[in-house]
């Protein structure tokens, strides 16, 4: 036998089987509606996520710019090179992420952030990396052919979420191989330089050693020329009487002869 029964949900009357009446009665059309409301709820809740999401994002790009410099770089193979990534950001919390972003693929040259950096294994004893909250430098030294590649600097703002990242422009950088004619060329013009240098400061040293030598030869025969000659004084003595005057000589005579005279008396 049917009867009318009241559903407790919506307060609806339903005609119903006696068997299936009791106090807690709910129509056939409420769990329907339930359901559809559980959807509705879910719903809402993640149109609300993703405008947070949305107005997130608007927020971070608005406070997160990346600059990065120089857009080309050509080294020789072992030199050193830097590469510069300018940030404009008020957000302190701020991770700085360095690659070589090859045709395929992107490998990690190095990470940082705050004090903590991390290099890959092929960089670690070639890299050095500075970090502040506007400036990122990256160098690599000892660079080599494989090193040719387009480098690119991404910078990221984790907290709060949503993550925000931005990237550079990149650096392409181009390395070079030293030919070895021109390095045989450039040893031989080194060579050549120093044989010249060496012939010129012998022939400097052997001017200043003529030029020496010729000025105390002068001065030796001059000295010689200037020297006093002595001769026996006896013999001069007795060259110069025979040379004076016969009168002179005969008064030298007769004042010998008065001074011995004298003498005996």
């Amino acid at each position: 036998m049917a009867e009318q029964a009241m559903c407790h949900c919506c307060n609806m009357w339903e005609l119903v089987d006696t068997i299936e009446v009791h106090g807690d009665h709910i129509c056939s059309k409420c769990p329907q509606l339930e359901e559809l409301w559980l959807r509705v709820d879910v719903l809402k809740s993640e149109l609300q996520t993703l405008r947070h999401i949305r107005e997130g994002e608007s927020r971070n790009e608005e406070i997160l710019m990346v600059r990065q410099s120089p857009p080309h770089l050509s080294a020789t193979e072992g030199d050193s090179v830097t590469m510069t990534c300018w940030i404009n950001s008020s957000s302190a919390d701020l991770r700085i992420e360095w690659s070589k972003v090859l045709q395929e693929e992107k490998l990690l040259v190095l990470t940082s952030k705050g004090n903590n950096t991390m290099a890959s294994l092929n960089y670690t004893e070639r890299t050095q990396h500075f970090f502040n909250d506007t400036v990122s430098s990256l160098t690599i030294s000892h660079i080599s052919m494989n090193d040719t590649g387009r480098y690119l600097c991404e910078v990221f703002i984790e907290i709060p979420p949503p993550v925000c990242r931005k990237s550079g422009n990149g650096t392409n950088l181009q390395v070079q191989v030293v030919l070895i004619e021109n390095a045989t060329s450039l040893n031989d013009s080194t060579a050549d330089s120093t044989r010249w240098i060496l012939i010129s400061s012998i022939l400097s040293i052997a001017l200043v050693v003529a030029i020496i030598t010729f000025f105390v030869a002068r001065r030796l025969i001059q000295s010689k020329n200037e020297e006093p000659v002595y001769v026996n004084v006896k013999y001069r003595n007795k060259a110069a009487q025979n040379n004076l005057p016969t009168e002179t000589k005969k008064c030298e005579l007769y004042a010998i002869n008065s001074m011995w005279r004298s003498k005996d008396c």
